[in-house]
């Protein structure tokens, strides 16, 4: 099976809904001043002075992405930051309960200055990409900006958009074959999170299978057959009734005969 590339992408045009916000003080927000494409970026900071507060710790973390083979990252970000001191944003990745550190944009290290001698560093917009490493086809992973300064002097900040995961999906018929799964087992779920409909691919099972959709309370919300040998199912995010479901997240549960297998969907506006 060959089911293309999978993608996360976020312009910062349709708001937040992407991303949880945590740390202080709260001022990780969606802003029109400055923008590599569209009208919108991500800032940290007031937009009435831009300028960003000292002693701040704040990120913004994603929903929970779903890796495939080949698994990249890119972003475009604008910096005005302190030439000296600790101010930035760390781009950190979170899988299996470990967060992983894998680049800081800012200052040049902890160095003290005559305050009357303020020095800034700074850049248009650049394009930053890397490859994730580390990742099996179906585990889950977050990415996270995190912006942190010190107690000396200010700047503008960073402005991040254009985020982009991109993952290749296994380009020959091995979903079945990944090390580990019980036939019936969820495989992967892509794309994940989803506007508009989500592929189910599971290891194959000898007989037919029935995969009920749940919300988050455990309720079912519609049935999807799965024929004998099937390795993927689709659901177009309606319920039983045919109407479309709500934002949220939602599980996507296999039963057999002496197990059961459980994917978690995020379900987009």
């Amino acid at each position: 099976m060959n089911v293309g590339d999978l993608w996360f992408t976020d312009d910062c045009e349709a708001g937040d809904t992407n991303w949880t916000r945590s740390g202080s003080p709260d001022l990780w927000h969606i802003t029109s001043y400055r923008a590599h494409s569209g009208a919108h970026s991500w800032y940290f900071g007031v937009d009435s002075t831009h300028v960003y507060p000292r002693n701040a710790d704040a990120a913004i973390t994603s929903v929970s992405l779903t890796a495939g083979e080949e698994n990249e990252l890119r972003f475009w970000y604008w910096y005005d930051l302190t030439t000296y001191g600790s101010d930035g944003v760390y781009v950190i990745l979170h899988a299996g309960g470990a967060a992983d550190t894998v680049e800081f944009i800012g200052s040049g290290g902890a160095l003290n200055y005559p305050p009357e001698e303020p020095l800034n560093i700074y850049s248009g917009w650049v394009e930053w990409s890397m490859d994730i490493a580390g990742l099996a086809p179906g585990d889950a992973f977050q990415v996270e900006f995190a912006f942190s300064s010190d107690g000396d002097d200010e700047a503008e900040g960073v402005y991040i958009d254009d985020i982009t995961v991109r993952s290749r999906t296994p380009e020959k018929t091995g979903v079945g074959d990944v090390a580990g799964r019980t036939p019936g087992d969820v495989v992967a779920l892509l794309p994940n999170p989803v506007r508009d409909e989500v592929r189910i691919l599971m290891a194959p099972h000898a007989a037919a299978l029935v995969l009920g959709i749940y919300d988050i309370e455990g309720r079912l919300v519609k049935e999807l057959a799965a024929p004998a040998g099937a390795r993927s199912v689709s659901w177009n995010l309606e319920d039983g009734g045919g109407r479309r479901v709500a934002p949220g997240i939602y599980l996507a549960r296999i039963n057999g005969d002496a197990y059961s297998s459980t994917g978690k969907i995020v379900v987009l506006r």
